[in-house]
């Protein structure tokens, strides 16, 4: 874990996720791991990074 946590704001502003969409993430437990502190909801950079590289859908020929 890095020393430094992200808002929801800036992971939306950095992926150009809605905060909507983080908020429904969040209410389903899925795709991004998150803390929360007391009511802060905050993500760890390195985490979210990872969760975004786990969900490419590899391509090839078809």
């Amino acid at each position: 874990m890095t020393d430094e946590l992200w808002t929801e704001q800036e992971v939306s502003d950095r992926f150009r996720i809605p905060l909507g969409t983080l908020r429904y993430w969040r209410h389903k437990r899925t795709v991004l791991p998150y803390r929360k502190l007391g009511s802060l909801v905050r993500y760890d950079p390195d985490e979210v990074r990872e969760a975004i590289d786990a969900a490419k859908v590899p391509v090839g020929p078809a």
